[in-house]
């Protein structure tokens, strides 16, 4: 299509009086081109729900492709909490931990409302302890795809 048809068709529109919305693709701020969004999963629950966590990390990356996973071991995760992870970017932090993991990070950082944010404020983090129950029932799967869309939803000027 043509410019000069393009602005007939808008013309046209204008007419009708119908709003048109152009989606411009360069809409999204530069602060939000440099979040990187991370999934982090305790080994151990991907041991003890493979085909769930499996089953997630599909869906999560047909979602948002540009997502991170990491399966990691209770020791990795203290690390990553408390080092400065990639002092030049922002990140986000979805994690699923247990309660034992839990137990031992809260006597290192302040975990409020299931989240923290590290001192130079580039790092936030989400804790979840859904994948921790024996039985992944729908309702928690449900519970976990929840938690991952306001993950990569999240806009970092929130903090």
């Amino acid at each position: 299509m043509s410019e000069k048809e393009f602005y007939n068709k808008i013309e046209l529109l204008k007419v009708m009086e119908a709003d048109v919305w152009l989606r411009n693709e360069n809409s999204a701020n530069e602060e939000d081109k440099k979040t990187f969004k991370n999934i982090v999963i305790l080994e151990t629950l991907r041991n003890n729900h493979g085909e769930v966590v499996n089953s997630f990390i599909s869906a999560a990356k047909k979602e948002s492709p540009n997502i991170n996973f990491i399966i990691f071991k209770q020791d990795n995760l203290f690390d990553l909490v408390n080092e400065n992870y990639k002092k030049n970017r922002k990140n986000i932090f979805l994690v699923f931990f247990d309660s034992e993991t839990e137990k031992i990070l809260s006597e290192r950082v302040d975990i409020i409302e299931n989240s923290y944010t590290n001192k130079l404020k580039n790092n936030f983090f989400f804790f979840n302890k859904l994948l921790e129950q024996d039985t992944i029932t729908n309702k928690v799967k449900k519970d976990i795809w929840e938690s991952f869309l306001n993950t990569i939803n999240f806009k970092y000027n929130k903090l």
